[in-house]
């Protein structure tokens, strides 16, 4: 999207990455950026990549970004276990997964909320979602896990083809079968809809349009999970 965006507007985006309980703890420097990376630990910021443990990861691999600072939030309004959840010694888990590169680039993979555990393995719904959207047939992907008796979580991927293409479940899977690794391949459902207006979207989600504008891969992934709502009930 950055290049894109450079294309069309001829302005550059400098990728960060900040929440509101701290203000941005990564940026891509001006001089020295690097595309898809969100960039480096900003002036004043602490950052850790750490396991489910707390323990530091080695580089490369991925873990949840901690962060320590003085600009970061004391706590939830009220909500001291929701506070105690986050805040611990004075770090601050974002719930933000990333790894770090050899020149302490961060790259961001996917919050840890939305994680598929499948088999015990992690997959990235993110991921597989910018490998539909190579596809020149794709408007709009959410992939989502589902409950599983057997794997505890299955991949399941919704897809709104562009106005006037036409593409098979099967096709789309071999499309992917080059692109991503076999782990991510393993989608156990793919619906495949024509292009929706956004009124349409919004009113399945029963959210006004301004709101749903706002919030349009929010508004995709809730689709999915209506889809797949309906489909066991």
């Amino acid at each position: 999207m950055p290049f894109g965006f450079t294309q069309i507007f001829g302005v550059e985006i400098l990728e960060g990455c900040g929440m509101t309980e701290v203000i941005p703890y990564s940026m891509n420097p001006n001089d020295a950026k690097r595309l898809g990376s969100i960039g480096k630990a900003t002036e004043g910021m602490m950052l850790r990549i750490v396991n489910e443990n707390g323990e530091d990861v080695p580089q490369g691999e991925i873990g949840e970004i901690i962060v320590k600072s003085e600009a970061m939030m004391l706590g939830y309004w009220n909500q001291p276990e929701a506070t105690a959840a986050v805040l611990q010694d004075g770090w601050l888990y974002t719930g933000d997964l990333a790894w770090m590169d050899a020149d302490n680039y961060y790259w961001f993979v996917s919050r840890r909320k939305e994680i598929i555990v499948r088999g015990g393995s992690n997959i990235s719904p993110l991921e597989v979602e910018a490998v539909l959207y190579q596809h020149p047939s794709v408007k709009e992907a959410a992939v989502i896990g589902v409950p599983n008796a057997n794997c505890g979580e299955i991949v399941q991927a919704f897809v709104v083809l562009k106005a006037g293409y036409a593409i098979s479940k099967i096709e789309l899977k071999e499309f992917m079968s080059d692109r991503i690794a076999a782990l991510y391949r393993v989608i156990h459902r793919t619906y495949l809809q024509p292009a929706p207006t956004q009124e349409t979207a919004a009113e399945l989600l029963d959210l006004p349009f301004s709101t749903y504008r706002r919030h349009l891969k929010a508004g995709m992934t809730r689709i999915a999970e209506i889809l797949w709502q309906r489909e066991i009930s």
